[in-house]
């Protein structure tokens, strides 16, 4: 699948900024950059950290230079092998994170170049799974400023579901419901009702609280760069009201913290 629009459809990128003619150096230096990143043995910590290096300079680059889809599209490859490896090494795990936010400018400054569907099902049939909860924030926060570019709240809330499938299913989960519905079932769930334990491997509440907050993190990087209504883009299909009516409980019980402070393990 083309990740970009059909040339025939490039009349619709008309507004972008045109930068001067006078500018090819810095064209001509961000294809010699390209050109060495697309060479880049990209299976070891030195060759990470040279390949974020490179992307500083073709980030700066990329926003001087006139919008090309080619060029763009070669960028989105090499975002593509990096992002689709499995090291857990700590500086492949920056270069990702370097790539989320690459991804953010693009999206919002070219997102006319994009074809957004098939962008969102590369990130959620392959880079979902090897990416931490942090950088799944940073690549939901590139959906929306694409689903921004639908005139249609139930087109935005379309291609925002493709990406928020487990975050809307965690919420109209029984378990979830049922710990979202009172501040003292809430702090039971997160752990407040109940002594410490002596190591994380022991404490059952743990898993419950790294889910939330990673779910939770998601739609709130939605709704922080969704423009006009976030929430209505979001939630006006039916299937994802009932994900609303849990976040609503969890405020609920949330502000009833404090008058159930009696609950609380001493």
């Amino acid at each position: 699948q083309k990740i970009f629009v059909a040339a025939g459809d490039l009349e619709k990128v008309d507004q972008l900024p045109k930068m001067s003619s006078s500018l090819p150096k810095f064209a001509d230096l961000l294809e010699s950059l390209l050109g060495a990143i697309e060479s880049i043995d990209a299976s070891s910590a030195a060759s990470y950290r040279v390949a974020n290096n490179q992307l500083a300079v073709i980030g700066t680059l990329v926003g001087l230079v006139p919008a090309n889809r080619a060029r763009l599209e070669r960028l989105l490859k090499i975002f593509a092998r990096h992002m689709e490896a499995s090291d857990e090494s700590e500086d492949l795990r920056f270069l990702k994170l370097h790539i989320c936010s690459h991804l953010i400018l693009l999206c919002r400054g070219h997102a006319g170049l994009f074809a957004p569907a098939s962008l969102v099902q590369l990130i959620a049939e392959r880079w979902w799974s090897r990416v931490t909860a942090g950088q799944r924030c940073k690549l939901v926060e590139a959906v929306a400023l694409l689903a921004n570019h639908f005139a249609d709240p139930s087109e935005q809330s379309g291609l925002l579901s493709q990406i928020l499938v487990s975050s809307l299913a965690f919420l109209q989960r029984p378990s979830v419901k049922a710990a979202f519905a009172s501040p003292e079932k809430l702090m039971e769930a997160v752990g407040l009702t109940s002594a410490l334990p002596p190591s994380e491997e022991e404490d059952p509440c743990l898993s419950f609280r790294r889910e939330a907050m990673g779910e939770l993190g998601i739609l709130e990087a939605v709704l922080t760069r969704s423009s006009d209504s976030p929430e209505a883009a979001l939630f006006c299909r039916p299937e994802n009201q009932e994900a609303l009516v849990a976040l609503f409980s969890l405020a609920r019980s949330l502000n009833g913290v404090p008058q159930a402070g009696g609950c609380l393990h001493s």
